[in-house]
């Protein structure tokens, strides 16, 4: 029986990822790019203000910078990030993104007001990893970058941004490299992760999974919330299309849409185990331990939902 999902005090807007783009230089393998149906732009700078502006006043605490785009596509990015910690100074940054594109001129922003970096880097040679990644990405300038914040980092004395190197183990591809990644990034950044890719709902089938579970991914009660380029929110990071939108911040603001009949439904839904369409076929439902293959924090769980951390 479904009880208890109303919201009896005020909306909280704590976690939000932002996508600053959906224009991507890669076109990496796992990433069902070839399926997305919306147009491909930066989100407006004010609509960006709007969300920012309005999650604050709802107890903003956490950004992420990542989605179905590279943050350093965004014409935007080093603005946003300048404005973000101007509204709320505390704000804590996470940036997803393989580096390829990052400038000299961009490090010491990074330096300044990101938090953790999540790099995607899923090979240790030229072949694999431009295999893997696609687009114009190429891994001699890839590395060269990760070692330039590595080398900067060190040059400021700081402990920022936080670098995580993150793996997707892909069969018969790179997995005779995983080795070679861990013991040369290790000593380096702060995290090696190693994951076996997920299956974006029905974007790809990487993971088999049991159709029958009844398990809630737990996603729509999590806090986070995600804003597409054009203000349409989801609880979902997998749901690349927008599909399960609960509302968008064009039409009504984030106060609004988390009070709003859409999520109540989703979160009846996961609570009385009456999945919609797109999350009966979800590998996100079937918790499979063995997808988190290797991490250097022994202390990372799966289905953790920590911003700071940036679970997958």
């Amino acid at each position: 029986m479904y009880t208890g999902i109303k919201m009896k005090n005020e909306p909280r807007c704590e976690n939000i990822i932002i996508e600053g783009t959906n224009h991507c230089n890669a076109k990496c393998i796992y990433c069902p790019r070839e399926k997305y149906i919306h147009k491909l732009q930066p989100m407006p700078f004010e609509l960006y203000k709007k969300i920012i502006n309005e999650a604050a006043e709802l107890g903003l605490k956490s950004i992420g910078f990542s989605s179905f785009g590279e943050p350093l596509r965004d014409p935007y990015f080093i603005r946003r990030l300048k404005y973000a910690k101007s509204r709320v100074g505390n704000v804590h940054i996470s940036v997803t993104s393989t580096l390829f594109l990052l400038k000299d001129n961009q490090l010491e922003n990074l330096i300044e007001y990101v938090d953790v970096i999540h790099i995607s880097f899923c090979g240790m040679t030229a072949e694999t990893y431009e295999k893997i990644h696609g687009g114009t990405i190429k891994f001699e300038r890839s590395k060269n970058n990760v070692l330039k914040l590595i080398e900067k980092r060190k040059y400021f004395k700081s402990k920022y941004p936080s670098i995580v190197m993150r793996y997707l183990l892909m069969e018969g591809l790179n997995e005779n490299e995983m080795q070679k990644y861990i013991k040369f990034w290790e000593p380096l950044v702060d995290e090696v992760m190693v994951w076996k890719p997920h299956n974006l709902i029905n974007g790809r089938s990487y993971r088999k999974f049991d159709l029958k579970s009844n398990q809630s991914c737990g996603r729509p009660f999590s806090g986070v919330y995600y804003f597409d380029i054009e203000g349409r929110v989801t609880v979902c990071c997998y749901d690349f299309n927008k599909r399960l939108s609960i509302g968008n911040v064009t039409d009504h603001t984030i106060k609004e849409i988390l009070v709003g009949e859409k999520l109540e439904i989703l979160r009846k839904q996961h609570t009385e185990n009456d999945f919609n369409s797109l999350c009966k076929i979800c590998d996100q439902r079937d918790f499979v331990p063995d997808v988190l293959v290797y991490s250097t924090d022994k202390t990372r769980k799966l289905r953790e939902f920590n911003m700071l951390r940036k679970e997958f």
